[in-house]
């Protein structure tokens, strides 16, 4: 078994601990379901070939540590047909369109407007002995005291330091606050779920649906047998697609698969902020996490009102995110951005600015507004000035973590439980992050300053990041001798 794709490359089994009654410490199962084992899955197996699915060489089977998942029963060729799940099995809008309840509800005022219909359905459904979906309740995971939204105050304390605690509250919050507005809109799905036991159920619901476009409409959808697979975000095993034609979901093999190997998919999104905060696992193979932080317009920035003014959202300060390394579009972005924030010209200079934006070649018409994205070198003053803003930003950020990265490197190299390895795994991949920029940041500076288009060059072809980001403005190097100069 290859425990890569259950979050634990690069680290013993016997490393995922927790202390016992007596203190001493013990192997933990980081979810249990309410139905396990290899008779239940054949019978929900044969439930859902009842229901239409196709499943060929292909079951579900148990993994250490309480984890399960697909495995192939018989050779696999590349471009076979592993499981194909018809329509009449998705559950979403079509199902709830016309329940009464769910119809009181003012979608318009909930923070998840699409995933809260689907929320309310299955928890009715869930009290239905003749529910269609019986099986489904009975495979879900219910130990959810891996998910960092349902952490205790001792392990946030843990991220201390990290942006992933603010997405924590603003999910737990908006999560209950949709909970709220769904009692008041219709007061009888408080006899389903408590705010507590609602929070933990759209937790669990919320990270196994899918979001797929049928008919031209997107739609969230729970497609029962689909959620076995789990997480390979390079060189995952298996592919999926919705099927328009068959209007089936349909699962089919990326390449020759042995008997007995697991079957994985990508969930998406590279980085490990996404399976963190919505599975409650890191898997090591993904690349790097994200970092996230906020920039207020400064006060005594004489053009800050008309910045403000141009930028679509949030206008009185930029959210930004950045990934592992600089040769990317989320540091191009980032970078932009800076250039934006650091402008220093007219009123009439940033109109423009947002005027170049807006018109840039390729742009879509369904673009998302201005967001001091896709903004060229202005000037190498300016240019200099974007890079050292942004280098103390992330100096700034690093420094709101209590230990160092170091000292993370060392903790990580002993005895954890689950919980707190993840989070000291997970704030030390943003400390790397920030100090890699940092390094990135110094040594772009360090070019800049020699200002002669021979000696940037030079001292660039030493660093493959920084080459490529030269590289990308050597073209605007004369233009910016003439701004200088005019």
């Amino acid at each position: 078994i290859n425990a890569e794709y259950m979050g634990f490359l690069s680290i013993e089994h016997n490393s995922i601990m927790e202390k016992d009654s007596k203190g001493e410490m013990k192997k933990i199962p980081p979810a249990f379901f309410t139905r396990e084992g290899e008779g239940f899955y054949q019978e929900l197996a044969k439930w859902a070939q009842g229901c239409g699915a196709i499943i060929n060489k292909v079951a579900v089977n148990d993994f250490p540590f309480g984890y399960r998942g697909m495995i192939a029963t018989a050779d696999i060729k590349k471009d076979e047909v592993l499981i194909s799940i018809p329509k009449s099995m998705f559950i979403n809008y079509d199902l709830w369109v016309d329940n009464p309840i769910i119809k009181k509800i003012d979608i318009d005022k909930l923070y998840y407007p699409t995933a809260r219909p689907l929320n309310i359905y299955l928890l009715m459904e869930r009290t239905n002995p003749a529910s269609k979906w019986k099986y489904v309740f009975e495979a879900y995971p219910w130990n959810t005291e891996s998910y960092p939204t349902l952490f205790k105050e001792e392990e946030k304390s843990l991220l201390k330091g990290s942006s992933l605690l603010v997405d924590i509250e603003a999910y737990v919050n908006n999560t209950l606050s949709d909970y709220d507005s769904l009692c008041a809109d219709a007061p009888e799905i408080a006899q389903y779920a408590s705010r507590e036991e609602y929070l933990k159920f759209a937790l669990v619901q919320d990270s196994r649906t899918f979001g797929l476009t049928i008919n031209g409409d997107y739609k969230t959808t729970y497609i029962p047998f689909a959620e076995f697979f789990n997480d390979k975000n390079k060189g995952a095993s298996v592919d999926r697609d919705y099927d328009s034609e068959a209007e089936r979901y349909v699962f089919t093999a990326l390449q020759d698969i042995r008997a007995g190997e697991e079957l994985t998919i990508s969930y998406g999104h590279g980085n490990q902020y996404f399976t963190f905060i919505s599975y409650g696992f890191i898997n090591d193979e993904r690349d790097g996490d994200q970092v996230k932080f906020f920039v207020p317009f400064s006060p005594s920035d004489p053009l800050r009102e008309h910045k403000e003014s141009l930028l679509s959202a949030h206008p009185h300060y930029k959210t930004i995110r950045m990934l592992a390394g600089t040769d990317n579009k989320r540091f191009s972005k980032a970078l932009s951005f800076f250039r934006y924030y650091c402008y220093e010209g007219t009123k009439e200079g940033l109109d423009k600015l947002k005027e170049v934006s807006d018109n840039r070649p390729g742009r879509k018409p369904d673009s998302k507004p201005f967001k001091g994205h896709y903004i060229a070198p202005i000037s190498l003053t300016n240019e200099k000035k974007a890079l050292q803003t942004l280098k103390e930003v992330c100096q700034q950020e690093l420094g709101k973590y209590p230990a160092t990265y170091e000292e993370d490197l060392k903790l990580l190299k002993g005895k954890l439980d689950y919980n707190t390895r993840n989070c000291i795994l997970y704030r030390s991949n943003e400390k790397k992050i920030f100090i890699d920029h940092i390094s990135f940041l110094s040594k772009a500076l360090a070019a800049l300053a020699l200002e002669e288009k021979k000696s940037i060059l030079e001292f660039a072809a030493k660093d493959k990041d920084l080459q490529s980001y030269i590289d990308s403005i050597l073209s605007l190097f004369q233009l910016f001798q003439f701004l200088q100069h005019n």
